[in-house]
C-alpha cells in the first residue's frame, strides 16, 4: 500500500492498494514545521529526526497538489515569498545578486534589475535581447499598436505617424525613412557600404517649404566639397554655386585643375554644343558651322615668341604672335612659316 501526503493539511489524500512499500526520502510539512518519512514496517508517517541544515531530501524535496507558500529557500535564492504583494525575485546562489524580478504591484518583469520600469525591463552592462527564428522562412515580427513603435526619448519611431514610416532623430516622421541629426542644423551621419536602387530612379527632394540645399557632401573633417541647391545649381568646390555648374578655381599644384578632358576619339556624328578634345586640339560643334565646312570646328591654339616662327605651330588655324616685332602668323598646316598668313 502506498500513500500520498498533503503537506498543507498534514493528512493523507489517498492511498493505493498493491505494490511493494519502500522507505521514502523525508518530506517537509510546511504547516506543521516538521519533516515526515514513511516507515517500511507499518506504512505510516512519523516525524523526521535529524539534521535540518543542508539536508538532501532526495529528488523531490517537496511535493504538493495545492498552492504552496514559500519563504526563503536555500539562502534566499527565491525571495520573498512567491505570493508576495510587492515583488518576487530570484537571486544567484549567493542569495543577494538579483537575476529575475517580478513586480507584482505594477505587473512588470525585470531581468538584472529590481525596479523594472516597463512590462519587460532588461538591465546589464551590455544588455542583449536575442530573438531567433526557428526556420529560414520565418521572420521575427513586431506587431505595433495604433501608435506604432516608439523609443523612450522619441528619437526613433516606426509606423507612428504614417504607414511604413521610420523616423530616426526626429520627433515625427511622414516619409518612408526620415533621418535627422541632434538638431535641425546638424546633419545626420549615415554610413553606407553600398546602395542598391530597385526602382528606375532615385529622387532627392527638398521637404515642403524648405529652401535649404537638397544635397551636400563633405570630407571627414566636415569641410564642404560640393552641393546641389534648391534651384538645381551644382557647385563642386564652389559653395554656394552661382551658376548651373560652378567649379572652384585651380591652383598651381598638379591635379587641382577645375576641369580636365581626356583625349579621345571624336564623335562619329556631330552634336551641336558638344566640346571634345582629341590629341592636341579642342573642338566645338556649333549649330550652323562656318560656311563651306562642317559644324565641328577646332579651337585654334595660340603661341607667342620674340621672332618669326620656325616649324611650329603646324595645325591649320593655329596662331603665333611675335611680340618683339608685333606680327601675327596664322598657320596653314605646313611647316614652312613663310607660307603662313602674316598680319603685320
Amino acid at each position: 500500500m502506498s500513500y500520498k501526503f498533503n503537506p498543507l493539511t498534514g493528512k493523507l489524500d489517498y492511498y493505493e492498494v498493491g505494490g511493494s512499500i519502500v522507505e521514502t526520502d523525508p518530506i517537509w510539512n510546511s504547516e506543521k514545521s516538521n519533516y515526515y518519512t514513511m516507515t517500511q514496517t507499518n506504512n505510516t508517517f512519523v516525524p523526521y529526526i535529524g539534521a535540518f541544515s543542508d539536508v538532501n531530501l532526495g529528488i523531490q524535496n517537496l511535493a504538493t497538489d495545492g498552492i504552496g507558500t514559500f519563504g526563503k529557500v536555500k539562502t534566499g535564492v527565491i525571495y520573498p515569498s512567491i505570493n508576495s504583494t510587492t515583488a518576487v525575485q530570484i537571486n544567484r546562489a549567493d542569495g543577494t545578486t538579483n537575476v529575475f524580478n517580478v513586480d507584482t504591484i505594477n505587473n512588470r518583469v525585470g531581468i538584472g534589475t529590481t525596479t523594472p520600469g516597463a512590462k519587460l525591463h532588461i538591465s546589464d552592462s551590455s544588455p542583449e535581447l536575442w530573438l531567433e527564428a526557428t526556420s529560414n522562412n520565418r521572420m521575427i515580427k513586431f506587431t505595433p499598436g495604433t501608435g506604432g513603435i516608439d523609443s523612450v526619448n522619441t528619437a526613433f519611431h516606426i509606423n507612428r505617424y504614417s504607414d511604413y514610416a521610420v523616423a530616426i532623430g526626429y520627433s515625427s516622421g511622414y516619409a518612408t525613412l526620415r533621418v535627422g541629426g541632434a538638431a535641425w542644423e546638424t546633419p545626420a551621419l549615415i554610413y553606407v557600404g553600398n546602395i542598391k536602387i530597385e526602382m528606375p530612379n532615385m529622387i532627392l527632394q527638398a521637404a515642403n517649404g524648405q529652401t535649404a540645399d537638397i544635397l551636400r557632401w563633405r570630407n571627414s573633417s566636415g569641410v564642404g566639397l560640393g552641393v546641389i541647391n534648391n534651384v538645381g545649381n551644382v557647385g563642386i568646390g564652389a559653395i554656394p554655386p552661382t551658376a548651373a555648374l560652378h567649379l572652384k578655381a585651380g591652383t598651381a599644384s598638379a591635379g587641382t585643375a577645375p576641369l580636365k578632358f581626356t583625349s579621345g576619339t571624336l564623335l562619329s556624328t556631330e552634336e551641336t554644343g558638344a566640346i571634345e578634345f582629341n590629341v592636341d586640339t579642342w573642338y566645338m560643334t556649333s549649330t550652323n558651322g562656318v560656311a563651306g565646312s562642317t559644324k565641328r570646328q577646332g579651337i585654334p591654339g595660340v603661341t607667342k615668341g620674340t621672332s618669326a616662327p620656325t616649324t611650329t605651330p603646324v595645325r591649320v588655324g593655329d596662331i603665333y604672335v611675335d611680340t618683339a616685332n608685333h606680327k601675327v602668323y596664322i598657320a596653314d598646316g605646313t611647316t614652312d612659316s613663310s607660307n603662313w598668313l602674316l598680319l603685320n
